[in-house]
């Protein structure tokens, strides 16, 4: 899954609440995939995932600042700081 598709076309089946804890789970599923890793290897990952999605047109900074909105409320104050200094160094 790619940033677009993990932030357009939010399905409002019934109350949509399903839909999110749905989406909510694939996230902490993709975010364990890192546990023990280092920073610099997440980084890493993070940048060829950035320059993928710029260089096929699936990646732009309304698309950024979407993915930080719905995973914002998952992170603690530090991790919301972190994410911020991120998307603002790739945008």
């Amino acid at each position: 899954m790619d940033f677009k598709n993990f932030i357009k076309n939010k399905k409002t089946s019934g109350d949509g609440k399903s839909d999110d804890k749905q989406r909510e789970r694939e996230l902490r599923e993709r975010i364990k995939k890192y546990d023990g890793k280092s920073r610099d290897d997440i980084m890493s990952d993070l940048l060829l995932a950035v320059e993928k999605g710029k260089r096929d047109g699936t990646l732009s900074p309304a698309d950024l600042e979407s993915f930080y909105q719905r995973t914002a409320p998952m992170l603690n104050d530090e991790q919301k700081k972190r994410l911020r200094e991120i998307i603002n160094q790739i945008k």
